[in-house]
């Protein structure tokens, strides 16, 4: 083999390496988002129950809320009712 031939196939090796590098960087930074969509999709998931169950007990807890400062109205009303005849 003469020398360029011997140049040729060094670089052609050291393509070939560079290539395996990058193959094995993909291979990495794929599984790498692999997780990270995985841990999202997790925490996602999570969130979404954690809404559901704060507007679930808001349902429950409104209806609540709007009767007891309607009885409390009722209550003003009738306290202040014998003051304002007096009046």
């Amino acid at each position: 083999m003469n020398e360029a031939q011997k140049e040729i196939m060094k670089t052609h090796e050291k393509f070939k390496q560079k290539e395996i590098e990058i193959e094995n960087h993909y291979r990495d930074m794929k599984k790498q988002l692999g997780a990270i969509l995985s841990l999202s999709t997790t925490m996602m998931k999570q969130h979404n129950k954690c809404l559901n169950s704060v507007i679930n007990t808001m349902n429950e807890i409104i209806p609540m809320i709007t009767l007891s400062i309607g009885l409390n109205k009722q209550i003003i009303e009738n306290i202040t009712k014998p003051n304002d005849m007096q009046e």
